[in-house]
């Protein structure tokens, strides 16, 4: 909803209209009439404020948010039909307004007139004054989302997920690097689930997320997950299911053929047979430090950039957190069953069981 400007123009327009403007007397009487219907829909007093309201749309005709004020307060006060006969009144004098038409396609979803809504919403979308993911966010477009005629007018923001490999073979021993892109709508937590096979023959080193802010609404992650080839064979990587916001992405199946020279079966890291881990979905919205014990077992601590972390326990790779290339903090993990105390060069100890 839009409202009209409130506060010091009441008295301008109120000292206009003693001088005996007709003009400025509808202008101050319309105005007054909107505050009484503010103040009515803050008491929930629907009835009245519908009755301010048009009285105020009355006296000043050209305000197209005064007929929508009005359609409001009588939405609110349960009587859809009038809300919707309001806005049928008001768009011929204004057709291109965006509030009118798509406050008319909400009631009329919320009245279970689902094809006025998808009229009204197609009308918008022609022209390139609504974009469908907004609608599709809208709690009062769900039954449009519920009808197979009309779903696809109001779609979820959906996760786009592309994951790139490194093509070929590579030697025992050297690394082996997978970068996911994976966009999403802004302020929407971000979850993975490693549905293939964990990989037992590479050794996880090092996980970089950056997240870049993009516009309309989207947020771009790059991720770059970096292995050591720890034992000859053949591997493979994901499939992921990344999901945010009730819709997901399965990323493609990366084979990765590790090759040993004659004579070396093995390398010198340890395979560790752990997924895909974002540092976002680790400690999401915390502030360094931070420390917690993984499902599989491994001890994260998440401390800021500057600050290393040791711990007399293996290390098991680290993931860094950047937002538009710049590192806000970095985890360290660690292989541990039992718990373990962490002490950080900024000279704080943590212990995490």
């Amino acid at each position: 909803m839009v409202g009209v400007m409130r506060g010091s123009g009441l008295a301008l327009l109120g000292l206009l209209a003693c001088r005996g403007d007709p003009q400025m007397d509808r202008l101050a009487e319309a105005l007054a009439a909107y505050d009484r219907g503010q103040a009515s829909l803050e008491l929930h007093d629907w009835a009245a404020a519908a009755r301010a309201f048009e009285a105020a749309a009355a006296a000043h005709p050209e305000s197209v948010s005064l007929r929508d004020w009005h359609a409001h307060a009588l939405a609110q006060g349960g009587d859809l039909a009038g809300a919707r006969a309001v806005l049928d009144a008001a768009i011929p004098a204004f057709p291109g307004n965006l509030d009118l038409r798509y406050n008319r396609a909400a009631y009329a979803a919320q009245d279970g007139d689902v094809e006025a809504a998808a009229a009204d919403l197609m009308y918008l979308y022609n022209r390139d004054l609504l974009d469908p993911l907004a609608a599709g966010e809208d709690p009062d477009f769900s039954v449009l989302a519920r009808d197979p005629r009309f779903k696809e007018l109001v779609p979820l923001p959906q996760v786009r997920l592309e994951v790139r490999g490194e093509a070929g073979s590579i030697l025992l021993g050297e690394r082996f690097t997978a970068e996911l892109l994976i966009e999403s709508k802004s302020g929407e937590p971000i979850t993975t689930e490693n549905i293939g096979a964990l990989p037992t023959r590479l050794a996880h080193t090092r996980t970089i997320e950056d997240l870049t802010i993009q516009e309309q609404g989207w947020s771009r992650r790059v991720v770059r997950v970096e292995w050591r080839a720890a034992a000859a064979g053949e591997e493979s990587i994901g499939p992921w299911l990344v999901s945010a916001h009730g819709s997901s992405a399965i990323s493609d199946r990366l084979p990765v053929s590790v090759v040993a020279l004659p004579g070396r079966e093995a390398g010198e890291e340890k395979a560790s047979a752990s997924g895909l881990l974002l540092p976002s979905q680790l400690f999401a919205a915390q502030q360094p430090p931070q420390g917690r014990r993984l499902d599989d077992g491994r001890i994260a601590v998440m401390h800021a950039p500057q600050v290393s972390a040791e711990a007399p326990a293996a290390a098991a790779g680290s993931l860094e957190y950047r937002i538009g290339g710049q590192t806000q903090w970095r985890v360290s993990l660690f292989e541990t069953p039992a718990p373990l105390q962490i002490t950080l060069s900024s000279g704080e100890i943590l212990t995490v069981q």
